[in-house]
């Protein structure tokens, strides 16, 4: 990653930060601002107007490698299978221990 001037005067801002976690006893998740997370039509937007390695928020390995898109399909698809959906109804409530 380098930190060339961008269009527009812009420049990057490269930042490594770990993975987050909610509280003490849980597990660090990963949040990726990955490219393939936006919808097409931005993202297409986007690379008219940046090289990949330039775009405003991008995640890539910590070595700074480019994480391929199949990776992300793959790691996208672990977490839906992982999700516990519930509705939400009237007089329920929320208890959190963080």
């Amino acid at each position: 990653m380098h930190c060339a001037p961008l269009p527009y005067g812009t420049r990057c801002t490269p930042t490594r930060t770990p993975a987050s976690r909610s509280g003490s006893t849980t597990p660090p998740s990963f949040t990726s601002r990955h490219v393939t997370t936006l919808a097409p039509d931005i993202r297409e937007g986007l690379l008219e107007l940046f090289d990949e390695e330039d775009l405003p928020t991008n995640t890539y390995y910590g070595d700074g490698g480019r994480i391929p898109e199949d990776v992300m399909d793959h790691l996208r698809s672990c977490y839906r299978a992982a999700t516990v959906r519930f509705d939400w109804r009237r007089d329920d409530l929320w208890w959190s221990t963080t």
